[in-house]
């Protein structure tokens, strides 16, 4: 993901202007689940862990600002012959999550 679709100039003003992106290892968000009092901290994690895919290495999570889950892509679904096709997929991601939500790309 980040040699790819997180590496694109375009991607990246897409996430910045539109989403508020974290980075979180899944075995730190179950940590914060079970040590967190109740907070945003652990109600962040209480929305991701039910989401997350077995298996997957990176799952890209989306949710509004009140933490409805909106949309997921692990990164083994992004699967496609080129850099330039993985950017695409990885962005018509994002556009279809704003388009859940009614908010235009």
């Amino acid at each position: 993901m980040r040699a790819g679709p997180l590496s694109d100039d375009d991607t990246i003003t897409r996430l910045n202007k539109s989403f508020v992106n974290v980075w979180i290892l899944e075995k730190d968000v179950r940590s914060i689940q079970a040590k967190a009092a109740a907070g945003d901290s652990h109600r962040l994690a209480a929305a991701v862990i039910p989401v997350l895919k077995k298996g997957s290495p990176v799952d890209s999570l989306i949710f509004t600002p009140d933490l409805k889950f909106i949309a997921i892509q692990s990164a083994n679904d992004v699967v496609a012959d080129s850099v330039a096709m993985r950017i695409r997929s990885y962005q018509k991601f994002l556009d279809d999550a704003l388009a859940k939500i009614s908010i235009a790309p």
